[in-house]
């Protein structure tokens, strides 16, 4: 399977809107200039994600040296194109119904209980001055935890190692900050890497990690094989097997232990997916297989995998839901569903999206109601610096995915504001109920590194009145 890879071009420049009496000035997508800086690109592998992105930024240490002043002044972008907002429609004095989500990684503060709940504070003001309504808190990267969890260790904070009470309550702390500004918090988890490098964790927290303990019980059955045999520890994700049954029990018992003891508004499933389309072929699938296609000889290998993920946001609902019933269960997707040959686009194939490539029914999850809202992560190199594709992409998650909502997911990372502008204005023009931006430490980037306060922008334009966030239920 040829490579995807994402290139993630850090900013370099500036970009929009001096807007007034609601009706604001926007740049569309803007073509180079010749006095833009040279962006640096991060070139990635597709299935890298978040993580090695902030590794190879050098941005795990949380933001624990901000410069006294930025590089430049920050300041509010400035117009560079004519071109009308349409904000959202509402009725007498409702506010509209926008979800307008950002992404918090758990490198996006610092680790301890000194600065962190300052920069938790930090995170929580610049969301309220943005007019953003959802956080979405990374709770659960590699079978640990950033809150304190009866299940899995403490995260490995750099100052804490693996399994180390950090002092404080990250989770608690931003839930009771963000609630009292009318902020809504969901804990985002990624429900099957298990872990991240080629250094496996010790065998000696409180709680046990995964790694060691489903190690000792299962050898390496729990874990997703290739057909020349199980994943290794790498620089990437190591990832657990989606059909193996104390793997989807351990993510349920998470998911519950969240619910019934934190006053969470929502759960964010991330990496809820195969690797790619040659896993998993462990001996504990390859029997399951066999045992149900004797009983429904039409049902295809590439079927019973997707029913495997299906089926953890099925017990998810059913078994953990019920601690908080009026929570929402929402998931960042593959941003191609399914891939049309006839699109011709470079390095790109059935075996490369989500429905075939990585055995992952997003659009089915919505529109079933297993999901609340599912938000396609359309910032990789294919939709990053392409506008055609970013808008046919939303039509075809709005037009496959019936009641359920579909959050575009965007990058913020772009020289110009009217890049992003235009991806909302696009959003909203096809039939998204909102946007989720990737990542806090992007704008926050934008604002010190490079004096773009794309904070304010997005107040004083396309997020100018303030929203709630939409749900179908």
């Amino acid at each position: 399977m040829p490579v995807i890879r994402k290139l993630l071009p850090l900013a370099a420049a500036c970009g929009l809107a001096a807007l007034a009496l609601g009706v604001g000035v926007l740049g569309l997508p803007h073509a180079a200039r010749a006095d833009d800086p040279t962006p640096t690109p991060v070139l990635l592998e597709d299935g890298a994600g978040i993580d090695e992105y902030y590794i190879r930024r050098g941005w795990t240490n949380g933001l624990d040296s901000p410069p006294e002043h930025p590089q430049q002044p920050a300041a509010r972008p400035q117009a560079v194109m004519p071109y009308s907002v349409t904000l959202p429609v509402v009725m007498g004095g409702e506010a509209p119904k926008e979800t307008r989500a950002l992404y918090v990684t758990r490198w996006d503060f610092m680790p301890d209980n000194v600065r962190g709940p300052a920069d938790i504070s930090t995170i929580v003001d610049q969301c309220a001055r943005a007019h953003m309504n959802v956080i979405f808190f990374q709770v659960r990267g590699t079978a640990d935890a950033v809150y304190s969890s009866r299940i899995e260790p403490w995260w490995n904070t750099g100052s804490h190692p693996l399994g180390q009470n950090p002092g404080w309550d990250p989770l608690a702390d931003i839930i009771n900050k963000a609630h009292a500004k009318g902020i809504e918090v969901h804990a985002w988890l990624n429900v099957y890497p298990a872990w991240l490098g080629t250094t496996p964790p010790p065998a000696t927290t409180t709680p046990i990690h995964m790694y060691p303990d489903f190690n000792q019980k299962y050898g390496t059955q729990w874990l997703q094989w290739s057909p020349s045999g199980p994943m290794q520890l790498n620089s990437s994700y190591l990832c657990a097997n989606p059909a193996f049954s104390a793997v989807t029990d351990r993510v349920v018992a998470v998911c519950t232990d969240l619910l019934s003891r934190y006053a969470l508004d929502g759960l964010h499933f991330d990496y809820i997916r195969y690797d790619a389309y040659t896993y998993s072929y462990d001996p504990v699938s390859n029997q399951a297989y066999a045992a149900v296609q004797a009983a429904e000889p039409g049902l295809t290998r590439e079927e019973w995998q997707r029913r495997q993920v299906t089926n953890l946001i099925a017990r998810v609902r059913a078994e953990s839901l019920p601690h908080r019933p009026q929570a929402h269960l929402t998931a960042a997707v593959w941003p191609c569903y399914q891939y049309d040959p006839a699109w011709n686009w470079p390095y790109w194939s059935t075996n490369s999206d989500g429905y075939h490539g990585h055995y992952q029914d997003s659009q089915g999850w919505a529109r079933s109601g297993l999901l609340d809202g599912i938000m396609p992560m359309l910032y990789s190199v294919s939709f990053h610096d392409y506008p055609d594709r970013y808008k046919a992409m939303v039509q075809n998650f709005v037009q496959g995915s019936g009641s359920g909502a579909v959050i575009a997911g965007i990058q913020p990372d772009y020289t110009s504001f009217s890049d992003i502008a235009w991806r909302i204005e696009a959003a909203r023009d096809n039939g998204a109920k909102g946007e989720a931006f990737l990542s806090y430490h992007v704008l926050w980037d934008q604002e010190h590194t490079y004096g773009r306060d794309y904070w304010q922008a997005l107040a004083d334009g396309p997020y100018q009145r303030p929203a709630v966030p939409y749900w179908p239920r």
